[in-house]
Formats: C-alpha cells, sequence, structure tokens
C-alpha cells in the first residue's frame, strides 16, 4: 500500500470506528472496492486428509469441486460423527505427504509410516453415507488396518478414515445446507471440505489480526487453500468474483470461526489463552442483520468454481466484481 492510501485508510477507519464496527468490518463502508489487479498468490495449500495438517504447494489443480486431493479423506468416530481438531487437537501433527502418483502416506509421533492407495478397489471396498455438517456425501472405507492406525495414535477407539475421491461417489452439494443453500448455484458440490469448494484469504488480513495478538499466529491456523498478498486487510471480503491465472471463483460467503484455531498446529494442542479465536471474537464479529452469521467471528472468504483450471504462486489475482 502506498503512503498515501495508507494516509485515507487510517483516516476512515480511525479508533473510535474500529471500536464500534469491529476491526475490517468497517471496511465496506469507507472503502470503493477497486476492480481489476488487486494482488498476487502468495503461497497455496492442501489438507488431503481433513482436520490434518496441510502441504504447501507451488502449483495447484482447482476442479469444480475443490482443490485436486485437498479435503478427499476425512475421520469419523463409531457413531458415524466427524472427528476434528476440535475434538482430537492431535490431529494436527498427522504429516501428509504423497508417494508418486499412487499413494498417500501419513506420518506422526511415534507411529510407522501409514500408506494409504490414492484409489480404491471400488469392487471391494465398503461404501457408506456421510453426514458432514447436515450436507451428505458418500466415502469409501479404507479398511481396518488404516483404523487401528488411527486408533493407536489418537487413543481412541472406533476411528475410521474414509476416501471420497472415487467420482463414483455421491458428491456433498452445497444447496443441501439448511442454512446457506438458498445462497449457492446448482452444481455447486464438495468433497469433505466444511462450507465450499475453495477458501481465500490475504497476508494484509492475517497482519491485521496479528497485529491485536501477543503472540502472533501463522496462516496454518486458518487452514486456507489460497493465501493472497497486495491488498488491503480485508478488501477480500467484498469482491463478488475472482479470476487467478484461468481459474475464475465466485464468492459464496465469508468464514466463519470456530474454536479450531486455537490448536498449535506444533504442539497438537489448544492454546491456554484461547487464542487467536477470543480476539477474532472481539473484532471480527459480523454486525450484519443476516441471522445466519449467529454472531461468529468471520475470517477468510468461501467461493465456488465457475471455471476449473491452474493456480501458481505468483499469479495475478483480478477483481471483476
Amino acid at each position: 500500500m502506498n503512503a498515501e492510501l495508507r494516509t485515507l485508510s487510517l483516516v476512515a477507519l480511525g479508533s473510535s470506528v474500529v471500536c464500534g464496527l469491529g476491526l475490517g468490518l468497517a471496511y465496506s463502508y469507507f472503502y470503493r472496492k477497486k476492480l481489476g489487479k488487486r494482488g498476487a498468490v502468495k503461497s497455496l495449500y492442501i489438507h488431503p486428509v481433513k482436520s490434518c495438517a496441510g502441504i504447501k504447494l507451488e502449483r495447484v489443480e482447482i476442479t469444480k469441486i475443490g482443490v485436486l486431493l485437498d479435503r478427499s479423506w476425512a475421520l469419523f468416530n463409531s457413531k458415524g460423527i466427524l472427528q476434528t481438531m476440535r475434538q482430537l487437537p492431535r490431529m494436527a501433527l498427522i504429516k501428509p505427504s504423497f508417494e508418486g502418483t499412487k499413494y498417500l502416506c501419513l506420518d506422526a509421533p511415534g507411529m510407522p509410516t501409514l500408506k494409504l492407495d490414492l484409489d480404491v478397489d471400488e469392487s471391494k471396498a465398503k461404501k457408506s453415507m456421510l453426514d458432514i455438517f447436515g450436507v451428505h456425501g458418500e466415502g469409501f472405507d479404507c479398511g481396518d488396518e488404516v483404523h487401528k492406525w488411527f486408533d493407536e495414535y489418537l487413543g481412541k477407539s472406533g476411528l475410521r478414515l474414509f476416501n471420497g475421491r472415487s467420482e463414483c461417489l455421491k458428491r456433498r452439494e452445497l444447496k443441501d445446507d439448511a442454512v446457506w443453500g438458498n445462497s449457492v448455484q446448482p452444481g455447486d458440490k464438495m468433497i469433505y471440505q466444511c462450507d465450499a469448494p475453495v477458501m481465500l484469504v490475504s497476508k494484509e488480513s492475517l497482519d491485521a489480526v496479528n497485529e491485536e495478538l501477543e503472540n502472533p499466529v501463522d496462516i496454518r491456523a486458518f487452514r486456507p487453500n489460497i493465501f493472497i498478498e497486495g491488498c488491503f486487510s480485508f478488501e477480500e471480503d467484498s469482491w463478488q468474483s475472482v479470476q487467478i491465472g484461468n481459474v475464475l471463483l465466485r464468492k459464496l460467503r465469508q468464514n466463519p470461526r470456530c474454536t479450531l484455531t486455537t490448536v498449535d498446529m506444533d504442539a497438537g494442542v489448544k492454546r491456554h489463552d484461547g487464542e487467536p479465536f477470543k480476539t477474532l471474537k472481539r473484532i471480527r464479529v459480523s454486525k450484519s442483520d443476516d441471522p445466519r452469521h449467529r454472531q461468529k467471528p468471520l475470517f477468510g472468504n468461501f467461493f465456488a468454481v465457475d471455471i476449473s483450471g491452474t493456480i501458481h504462486v505468483g499469479d495475478e489475482v483480478t477483481v471483476l466484481a
């Protein structure tokens, strides 16, 4: 940001306004949205197993159902309830990697490497219907040996891992979301992502939050796919249509945050100070009249994919609407 724009921003977002409206949420009142080039891709991430560690990449393939290989496996308990770092923070220490184009490898402290076939034998694997936050999809059971590995590492019995990659499986349709389903388009689908195919946030927004924290966090706490830089803090909240490389993204909504953000990604435990979630609740709670936000703090933005393609680190971010 040049000096002139920085000065204008500081004047517009005076302390009284920020206190009244919440950091960044006052943005749209004072800043007229700029179209065109608004930054570039800083880094890219996939999280192959939902709620385990991510992988930082230089290039990702974007499909209609999200980033290729992102959130393509998910862990459930014996009652069919999704398991995440909220319940099992040690999941953060499960590190994924790929061996060629055949295996997903998982490593965790004190455990042997677990090798999973990227593709299952559909004629032998057991298919199950899965419920993730009220939106149903299917998955293939990864088998007893895989489940024993998770049981041993996480100290909990009855855990089962499911593979959702196969095209023969029913995809989770965003229209089935009881709260936000009327805000999507027919055909918007995903695998095991929480709410949308793609999540994007800016370095400037992360920096703004970290300025409020005694102990700053890195972007891993927020688990985006696309991390950009070169715009105003929280400017991305106003974007409705974004082109990156040959990919076209359509805004769905902002990302409501929960206590999963409090997990220390290097220690596999929840932070005792409740940060950064505690600060997000103070500075990023929506002031919208829309009851669907439920007074949750917002950080990052969910997008659907209108045109698939490839995104590279360094690609320009162009705002179309």
